[in-house]
């Protein structure tokens, strides 16, 4: 890569040492085109001096790559052609917002972005056709589900590098389904919300997830997934160390909660499901089988009671006809001589 500093037409020789002066002191602009008094080659780029104007060409060596790390740059104008490689890292760049067109020739398959002043917010736009995005080492502290870059927009993307972000909090993200690694190393993650259908796309097989959580962030996350509808996953594994709590929504928590692959050694939110169910079979059939018992104690007491029970009975003559008196003739007895 070389570069060759072009001093805007116009400037007096007091102007130019002011622009070598401040240089130092400023930023430069990726541009989409070079002016055309710069007459670069078609493999070549141009940088704008964002306190001169002064232009400075960068010439590539491979037209298949775009490499311009550690050049100062602040913004990105635009994407000047569509290298399948695009390497800005070392940069000053806060925002990235790159719009390729639809049908273009083209395709950028990797972009890495490491190494620059990137922040959640900042990332607008970038071509949908990346399979490696590379955004080590920036300021994107957190991940939402509505508020922070849709990953879905990028349907080729395969890996995905957020480490070194001081990235504090995860709410929900969505990746394509071309996801298959994802690194969250050397961050201070202290939640981490995943839907059960994104919590089964990370712990699909062959998926390589990277996290790692603290032990005291692990420890207090009981407190925030206490939801009816979340449940908390250790993982533990070679890659990850973290406590993530799945979030089910009303469509498909009666589903029950995702089931993680072999391969990951949570799992304890299954088990516990799978206790709770047998505890409460095994109180329903305690119940009846107390409750049976009861009902056989009562009948056998009943049955006592009638069997020993006392006779007693009584008889009315009822006569309607008024009492009578008879005289009887009793027998008499002759002496005889």
């Amino acid at each position: 890569m070389q570069v060759v500093q072009v001093v805007a037409i116009g400037l007096t020789t007091l102007e130019a040492v002011m622009a070598q002066f401040s240089k130092a002191n400023s930023s430069n602009v990726l541009l989409a085109v070079c002016p055309q008094y710069t007459t670069p080659n078609s493999s070549a780029v141009c940088l704008r001096n964002s306190a001169t104007g002064a232009i400075s060409v960068v010439h590539q060596d491979d037209p298949a790559s775009l490499r311009l790390s550690d050049q100062n740059i602040s913004s990105i104008e635009g994407i000047p052609a569509m290298p399948h490689i695009i390497d800005l890292s070392l940069n000053r760049i806060r925002s990235i917002n790159i719009h390729v067109a639809p049908h273009a020739a083209a395709k950028v398959m990797s972009l890495k972005l490491r190494n620059n002043s990137i922040t959640a917010s900042g990332l607008v736009s970038l071509p949908p056709s990346i399979n490696y995005l590379d955004l080590s080492n920036n300021a994107i502290d957190r991940m939402q589900q509505t508020t922070t870059f849709n990953w879905t927009r990028l349907p080729a993307l395969a890996t995905l590098i957020l480490t070194g972000n001081n990235m504090t909090a995860i709410d929900r993200p969505s990746f394509p389904q071309s996801l298959a690694v994802l690194d969250l190393t050397d961050n201070d993650i202290a939640r981490f919300h995943v839907d059960a259908a994104t919590w089964t796309q990370l712990t699909r097989p062959g998926f390589q997830l990277f996290l790692n959580m603290s032990r005291d962030a692990m420890a207090r996350v009981p407190v925030w997934c206490s939801n009816s509808t979340s449940v908390t996953s250790r993982v533990v594994t070679n890659n990850v160390n973290a406590v993530v709590c799945i979030v089910h929504s009303k469509e498909n928590s009666t589903r029950g909660p995702a089931t993680p692959s072999s391969s990951f050694s949570s799992g304890f939110s299954v088990m516990t499901l799978v206790l709770n169910v047998v505890i409460g079979l095994a109180v329903m059939f305690l119940a009846s089988f107390v409750g049976v018992k009861l009902m056989e104690r009562q009948m056998t007491h009943v049955h006592s009671l009638e069997t020993n029970r006392d006779t007693c009975t009584s008889s009315t003559a009822d006569d309607a006809h008024p009492m009578q008196y008879r005289r009887s003739l009793s027998p008499r007895f002759y002496q005889t001589e």
